[in-house]
């Protein structure tokens, strides 16, 4: 395609970029607390190890489970950076990914206090890693809803999307499945364990 041709379309990509940028001025931050989220392997991890714990023993656990995740996300935020002080917030996401996998490949709709232990560690560090770093209180405050707002969505979205799911369709094999994801991912969430123990991180 000759470079002429393509000018008029970019010209028109770009333009609508900027348009959708200055409609909302200071959403900057608030894309980039959400981009974080989504481009963070064990912010990801941790959050599908989450949902998965919560899925099991429907809607009993969700529902106890989605207060406890959210009580302890708000926490993380509040004492996040004490705790990066403390222990690498990465690795500690991928070790509490592999043990809430682990927990729910095992023991799937059983040992639920476990799964509420697993689900509260993962609520606390995910709000911890999801703050941004120190600058002007508005960025922060803004990157922060950003950052937050990609975990609770998920939570609203998936009880949803479950909750909405016929009966007929939650049998012993979607059990089964579930608990097959939840070893997968605790499987992937050692080999990166590994990998940044590895690397020192």
């Amino acid at each position: 395609m000759r470079p002429e041709r393509c000018a008029i379309p970019a010209g028109l990509v770009w333009g609508g970029q900027a348009d959708a940028h200055g409609a909302l001025p200071g959403s900057e931050g608030f894309y980039t607390g959400v981009a974080h989220v989504l481009q963070e392997p064990a912010l990801v991890l941790a959050l599908i190890a989450a949902i998965l714990g919560l899925l099991p023993d429907w809607p009993r656990r969700f529902r106890t489970g989605a207060i406890v995740f959210s009580a302890a996300l708000a926490l993380g935020l509040l004492a996040g950076r004490d705790l990066a002080t403390l222990l690498p917030i990465q690795l500690a996401l991928l070790l509490a990914a592999m043990a809430m996998g682990a927990a729910a490949a095992l023991a799937g709709d059983r040992a639920t206090a476990t799964a509420l232990l697993c689900i509260a560690v993962l609520g606390l560090l995910i709000g911890a890693a999801s703050l941004p770093d120190p600058g002007d209180r508005i960025d922060v405050l803004v990157t922060t809803a950003g950052g937050v707002s990609v975990p609770l969505v998920a939570l609203l979205v998936t009880g949803g999307a479950y909750d909405v799911l016929p009966t007929r369709f939650r049998t012993p094999s979607l059990a089964l499945a579930l608990r097959i994801a939840s070893a997968w991912l605790s499987a992937i969430a050692a080999m990166l364990a590994a990998l940044v123990i590895r690397s020192g991180g």
